[in-house]
């Protein structure tokens, strides 16, 4: 992967991408979300492929990030590159999970939420709206092991960058087991 800024400040970086997630998740509210995905095919699905957060499908790496572009942008954000290497990066993670090999961590994606932008909000206030956006997508019972896993990342955001990609991701897939 090739990052648009290899400087990028964590603490910020993070932010972002949190902002990010919380805004993709919101997208799928949207009435234009099932136009987007209802142009993602049966034949598209790839198990192990890479995941897009609030929903339960697998696909190429290209063609996840393509929607998950596409789902941003109905909510006007344009982050370029970061979808990309988020979904390559669950997809390399995954793989890397099955064969024995240390997976991307989550602070490899810092570097791609450059051009993220977040609205100046405080990282309890982005955590609080990711929060919003989960008990609008998710079961109780998910919502609370998810709002453990928020409050966790509010006290020790560090955790969150040492995570692997697809573990992370994982957490915010539609219908998976708590």
């Amino acid at each position: 992967m090739m990052a648009e800024t290899v400087n990028a400040d964590p603490a910020v970086a993070r932010q972002r991408l949190l902002v990010l997630l919380s805004t993709l998740l919101e997208s799928l509210h949207e009435p234009a979300a099932v136009t987007v995905l209802a142009t993602l095919k049966p034949d598209y699905m790839q198990s192990g492929g890479a995941r897009i957060p609030g929903t339960s499908y697998e696909l190429s790496a290209e063609r996840a990030a393509e929607a998950m572009q596409k789902l941003l942008e109905l909510r006007g954000v344009v982050p370029p590159g970061l979808c990309v290497a988020f979904a390559q990066a669950d997809m390399d993670a995954r793989y890397a999970a099955l064969a024995g090999k240390e997976p991307p961590r989550v602070g490899s994606l810092y570097a791609f939420c450059t051009n993220v932008v977040d609205a100046g909000q405080s990282f309890p206030l982005v955590l609080l709206r990711l929060l919003d956006a989960v008990e609008a997508m998710f079961t109780p019972q998910q919502v609370r092991r998810l709002d453990d896993l928020l409050y966790s990342w509010g006290q020790a955001p560090l955790e969150l960058d040492d995570m692997p990609v697809q573990q992370f991701v994982a957490q915010f897939v539609r219908n998976a087991a708590p």
